[in-house]
């Protein structure tokens, strides 16, 4: 196999992705904002197209209430948004 492009979803490229690595096969552009996909060190053969859902929420969080002038600084579910690829 010469690569996969493309694939969406986290739960399933986490299932393939220590596979693949030892396989040494490229999955490009991996359809997830998962920082688990920067890990050069140990999956270099995994890379990621999204932003990672931590800097898209800051970005959210940072920059939308300065456009949207109904949300103020009501952050809050921006910040809820920060803690979900965490569980908490």
């Amino acid at each position: 196999m010469l690569a996969i492009a493309a694939p969406p979803g986290t739960g399933p490229n986490i299932a393939i992705q220590k596979y693949l690595n030892q396989k040494k096969v490229p999955a490009l552009f991996i359809g997830s904002g998962a920082s688990r996909w920067d890990d050069a060190a140990h999956f270099p053969w995994s890379i990621g197209f999204n932003p990672s859902y931590h800097v898209e929420g800051y970005l959210y969080a940072t920059y939308l209430p300065r456009f949207n002038r109904f949300a103020g600084d009501r952050r809050e579910p921006f910040l809820k948004f920060l803690t979900f690829e965490k569980g908490k």
